[in-house]
C-alpha cells in the first residue's frame, strides 16, 4: 500500500512491525507522547505507519506471517484497554488533520461511515463487543480533542510533550 487512500483495506497496522533503519531515521522514530505510558495513551505504531505512508514510503500487510501474542490482559482490564486504544487513535487522527493531511480526514469519514452502519473493523471487533461501540466513540472523541489541543513539532511531526 502506498497511500492513505487505500488504508481502509489494511487492518491491524502494528501487530508485528519491521522497519528499515532509513525509514525510522527519516520519520524520527515513534512519537513518544503516544503509546502505552505516554500522555496520549496509545497509537504510536499507527501514527508511525500513517506518517510513513504520507511521506511516500510503502507498507506491506501480509497474511503469510502470523504472530502469536502469548498471554492477554485480564477480562477486567478490557474496558480500560479499549478506552486507551481509541483515545490514542483519536489523537493520531487529530494530529494528521491539523497538519493538513486531507487524506486522513477522508479515511476518518470512511471509518465513521462503517461505524454508523454497524460494521466494525476486525480489529475493533477483537477488543470488544458491539455493546462497547459508544465507549470506543467517546474515547476516540476525547483523544481527538486532546490531540487537537496538543502542539506538534513541524520538523519531527511528533506531539510536543506538555511542560
Amino acid at each position: 500500500m502506498r497511500s492513505l487512500w487505500g488504508k481502509h483495506r489494511l487492518e491491524g497496522l502494528s501487530a508485528c512491525m519491521g522497519v528499515r533503519r532509513s525509514v525510522w531515521e527519516a520519520l524520527h522514530g515513534f512519537d513518544e507522547t503516544l503509546g502505552v505510558g505516554g500522555r496520549l495513551r496509545s497509537g504510536g505504531e499507527t501514527d508511525f505507519a500513517l506518517r510513513a505512508l504520507l511521506a511516500g514510503f510503502w507498507l506491506l500487510g501480509t497474511p503469510a506471517i502470523a504472530v502469536t501474542h502469548r498471554g492477554s490482559r485480564p477480562i477486567g482490564e478490557r474496558r480500560v484497554t479499549i478506552q486507551r486504544y481509541w483515545y490514542g487513535t483519536g489523537a493520531v487522527f487529530a494530529k494528521l488533520i491539523k497538519r493538513g493531511h486531507g487524506s486522513a480526514a477522508i479515511h476518518l469519514l470512511h471509518l465513521a461511515f462503517r461505524f454508523l452502519l454497524g460494521r466494525p473493523s476486525p480489529v475493533a471487533a477483537s477488543v470488544g463487543a458491539d455493546s462497547r461501540k459508544w465507549l470506543r466513540l467517546a474515547s476516540f472523541l476525547r483523544g481527538f480533542g486532546e490531540g487537537w489541543l496538543t502542539r506538534v513539532d513541524p520538523e519531527t511531526d511528533h506531539f510536543v510533550p506538555a511542560d
